[in-house]
């Protein structure tokens, strides 16, 4: 760390304490709202889905949050501060609901403003931390993020499991992550967006247009999402529906859909940093793509305990470099100054996907059973494994990656 500039080690340093309470966020989002809604409000599909696709709606309103931030000229530590404080109200409110339904809008409100920041928090990456060094550094950064996941939901299960379930307080505990993340922002290094000379939330839009890479790796990626994520809601579904699902208890539920996947993001994630740093995006992306559809073939046809475990590894061996490949590949292709804009209109298409996949997938559910639904989920990643096949063979390399990002010409 020594060997780094003094503005990337303040940057590295803050993102470690701000990944604490984005883990608490992220298992809130992936698993603790979701078992509240099905186990406490009973929830029926459509307010259930709504729960599932929380965060979607702060990925589709991110191109707005970054024009904001360009047009304003607003430091990027003062929005992101902004935005996660907002956070903290909105946990704040759900904690005091009695409303199954207001208990499912505030929920998706709370964390629409955990995802809104995922752009602006991108401009660090690029800005700060040096290319050839970056997946290593976020590396360490999701170590300490899945530490907090793993932490946060095993216990979050062991609390809603008790006979009077204190699910008040969890919701609370997210209101304090939330402050504490904004606390963390005041101390990032200061820099602004580079304006927009179109003037539109949307003009990042254009990249897609002028930059054919960009616009096919984010087909590939439309795909493979949907499938992942019309499936991920259903695991909980599955492993807590009392008539053709498991009807396990919410620890183990918590274990199986958080605490072991989380144990294998740690273990890999810094092998996939490493991974980032030295091959290329495509050929990363079509591993990943194979591994998450296998843990979902497997999971869905499973009844067995361990087999299930065994299932929920390969998912997490997934997400680490899921995790890696999402936030950082825009910081590959995108030119100097860019990552906001592409990583935008990234994280819109994303929100697309995460709102509707979990609406199709409880929506197909009702006339195909769960081993169906995985053909079909698995169908889809292995799909877009073959859209990028081609560019990562014929065209695409590391070398050419980093020559994009440096702005030079891709010849």
């Amino acid at each position: 760390m020594r060997d780094l500039p003094p503005e990337t080690r303040q940057t590295f340093r803050w993102e470690c304490w701000r990944s604490a309470g984005n883990g608490a966020i992220e298992s809130a989002g992936m698993t603790v709202l979701l078992l509240i809604a099905v186990r406490y409000f009973d929830l029926s599909q459509w307010p259930k889905s709504l729960v599932a696709t929380a965060g979607s709606l702060g990925l589709m309103i991110s191109p707005l949050a970054v024009y904001w931030v360009q047009h304003r000229q607003i430091a990027v530590r003062r929005a992101s501060g902004l935005i996660s404080a907002s956070g903290a109200v909105l946990f704040l409110l759900l904690s005091l609901s009695s409303n199954p339904l207001w208990f499912a809008f505030l929920s998706v409100l709370a964390m629409t403003c955990s995802s809104a920041n995922i752009p602006l928090i991108s401009s660090f990456h690029q800005h700060f931390f040096p290319p050839r060094r970056r997946g290593r550094l976020f590396a360490w950064i999701m170590m300490i993020r899945i530490v907090s996941v793993a932490l946060v939901s095993w216990a979050a299960g062991l609390l809603l499991g008790l006979e009077n379930s204190p699910w008040r307080v969890v919701t609370l505990f997210f209101a304090l992550c939330f402050a504490g993340m904004a606390y963390c922002f005041r101390h990032y290094p200061r820099h602004l967006l580079d304006q927009n000379e179109f003037h539109s939330p949307f003009s990042g839009f254009r990249w897609l247009r002028e930059d054919r890479l960009f616009f096919w790796t984010l087909v590939s990626w439309m795909v493979m999402g949907f499938g992942n994520l019309m499936m991920v809601p259903l695991r909980i579904e599955y492993l807590s529906d009392r008539e053709s699902g498991l009807w396990l208890e919410p620890d183990q539920v918590a274990i199986i859909t958080a605490v072991v996947p989380g144990v294998m993001r740690l273990l890999f994630v810094p092998v996939w940093g490493r991974i980032f740093d030295s091959v290329s995006l495509f050929r990363l992306r079509i591993g990943l793509n194979f591994i998450f559809a296998l843990h979902v073939l497997v999971f869905f046809n499973v009844r067995d305990y361990w087999a299930l475990i065994i299932s929920s590894s390969l998912f997490g061996i997934a997400h680490s470099g899921g995790d890696v490949a999402w936030n950082l590949w825009v910081t590959r292709l995108a030119p100097p100054g860019r990552a906001a804009d592409y990583m935008s209109v990234h994280t819109f298409m994303t929100g697309i996907r995460g709102f509707l996949a979990p609406f199709a997938g409880f929506w197909v559910l009702q006339y195909a059973g769960y081993s169906q639904l995985a053909l079909w989920g698995g169908g889809l990643m292995m799909a877009a494994g073959l859209f990028i096949l081609k560019p990562a063979i014929s065209r695409e390399d590391l070398a050419l990656e980093l020559r994009r990002e440096s702005g030079k010409p891709a010849s």
